[in-house]
């Protein structure tokens, strides 16, 4: 059954479903966004926002008790995002409606943007014009053009009382613009 419980102490398992590489990433990663998702108003469509927009006004979560921790909220996100289950799917893994889990998914969604943008800057659209390649130059509408690589190397043990452990593995990604 996948949990958060089942799969924390496997890096492997735990980076395949949330594309983070250890249960401490994740845990540094709520322990930072808790204080603030504690007073998250969750998404009932867009009348929601409009009226009332996820809101600091609030000493707890507003709304009616959940069934699932903030904890548990954050990690079904980064599993739909890693390997995007259906809403159906993830509220029959997680014992929760299909709408709990869209609405769920989208207030995280939107948090998320709101509490992580600063950590993906980009450069003014006037300064990305003044730089583009003349390659992408009749290109008018293309602004930025994004990629991203993964590079692992596998390092083998050299001493002999080494030998019998496994190689490890030092992987980079690079996000390039």
């Amino acid at each position: 059954m996948l949990s958060l419980e089942n799969i924390k102490e496997n890096n492997n398992v735990f980076q395949f479903w949330t594309g983070l590489p250890s249960y401490g990433i994740f845990t540094a990663l709520f322990d930072y966004l808790e204080p603030r998702a504690k007073t998250l108003q969750y998404w009932k469509g867009r009348a929601s926002v409009i009226r009332r927009p996820f809101s600091t006004r609030f000493t707890t979560k507003p709304g009616r008790e959940r069934k699932l921790s903030l904890m548990e909220e954050l990690f079904i996100t980064l599993v739909r995002l890693r390997v995007g289950l259906l809403m159906a799917d993830l509220a029959a893994r997680f014992g929760i409606m299909p709408s709990t889990a869209s609405s769920i998914f989208k207030t995280w969604i939107h948090f998320l943007h709101i509490e992580l943008k600063e950590l993906c800057c980009l450069p003014d659209v006037d300064k990305m014009k003044t730089d583009t390649a003349p390659a992408f130059s009749e290109f008018i509408d293309v602004h930025l053009v994004m990629d991203c690589t993964e590079l692992s190397r596998k390092i083998r043990p050299i001493s002999p009382t080494e030998s019998k452990l496994s190689p490890v593995t030092n992987t980079i990604r690079l996000l390039n613009s």
